[in-house]
């Protein structure tokens, strides 16, 4: 009964689970890509326009995930955004949504400054 406590704990999660954490926790933007998408195409010009760099992970090039697997990564990545689409950005850690929420938050240049000068 007691097996779901302490689920969050380091210790019990995946690789890939570790690797999305560290991954958004150690860089300040990063986008969960596929290279044949035009919305991460959009987003990642977007983002070279804004003259802000972002460390970009594709989803379709296994050789960018753990294990040189992404399915499993691409699961974690579900679980936690909920959402099924990409791209997926963040911010400082903070899950900003896809390319339509990356141009709308563009438009606010004072709350866009707010994220990016956060703290992790």
């Amino acid at each position: 009964m007691g097996a779901n406590l302490g689920k969050d704990s380091d210790q019990n999660k995946t690789i890939y689970e570790k690797f999305l954490d560290q991954t958004i926790n150690s860089n300040q933007i990063v986008v969960f890509s596929k290279t044949n998408c035009p919305f991460c195409t959009k987003a990642k010009s977007l983002l070279n326009t804004l003259n802000l760099s972002y460390n970009s992970i594709e989803l379709d090039r296994n050789s960018e995930c753990p294990e040189s697997n992404c399915q499993p990564l691409i699961s974690s990545l579900i679980n936690q955004t909920r959402l099924r689409t990409v791209p997926q950005i963040f911010i400082n850690g903070q899950f900003i949504g896809g390319f339509i929420d990356l141009e709308y938050l563009s438009k606010d240049q004072e709350k866009l400054r707010k994220i990016l000068s956060k703290e992790k």
